[in-house]
């Protein structure tokens, strides 16, 4: 297949340069088909809650129906995402930061997390943006992951031979050390660096919040 062949330089850019724009697009799309829908469920909650202390204050037509079509109503609001226990003039959920997060989430196959459409346009544009979106991640990510290899290649190269110049040199070896061994042990570091890296990576997230 063309695009499982050796990916050149001009090729991977190329890739990273579509994927960029593609997340991008996607984001702006959902923010403008889900923001304006979050932005009336809030202003009309907002509504229903003045008039509902409204009554309260003047302790006039508080029954049980009325307290209960206030529940329904804040439990409806909360289902589409709009807590009403952090006040309702809380910030968005659906901003364009939070579009590329979510979009970011549905190419990488993470999951909606938190955010997911609620509009019927914006459900049916995850589908195809993600039937799209994930083929191409997996391209990119093929691309990626090739180049490292090569990367990884040279430094396995490297290492060895540097290795087997240093034993070479040494009196105290009494026979050269074997590639097998050398590759091993590369092995072993490389992926010593790469737990380091992210469990450093981890805790400075952790110990950041």
């Amino acid at each position: 297949m063309y695009f499982l062949s050796e990916t050149s330089n001009g090729r991977l850019i190329s890739l990273i340069l579509f994927y960029v724009f593609y997340l991008f697009a996607g984001a702006t799309i959902f923010d403008s088909l889900e923001s304006p829908h979050e932005k009336k469920i809030i202003r009309d909650l907002n509504i229903y809650v003045k008039q509902f202390r409204a009554k309260l204050a003047n302790c006039t037509d508080i029954n049980d129906a009325v307290l209960n079509d206030f529940i329904r109503e804040i439990s409806w609001a909360n289902n589409k995402g709009v807590p009403a226990t952090r006040n309702v003039t809380k910030e968005q959920n659906w901003s364009f930061g939070n579009a590329v997060f979510f979009s970011g989430t549905v190419l990488t196959t993470i999951g909606y997390g938190n955010v997911s459409p609620l509009t019927s346009l914006g459900k049916i544009f995850c589908i195809l943006f993600a039937l799209a979106g994930i083929p191409a991640t997996l391209i990119l990510l093929y691309a990626i992951i090739e180049r490292l290899m090569k990367l990884t290649g040279y430094m396995l190269a490297y290492f060895t031979e540097k290795s087997l110049q240093i034993s070479n040199k040494l009196s105290c070896f009494s026979q050269n050390l074997r590639r097998s061994h050398l590759h091993v042990t590369f092995a072993v570091l490389a992926a010593t660096i790469v737990l380091v890296f992210f469990f450093y990576s981890a805790c400075s997230y952790l110990f950041e919040y």
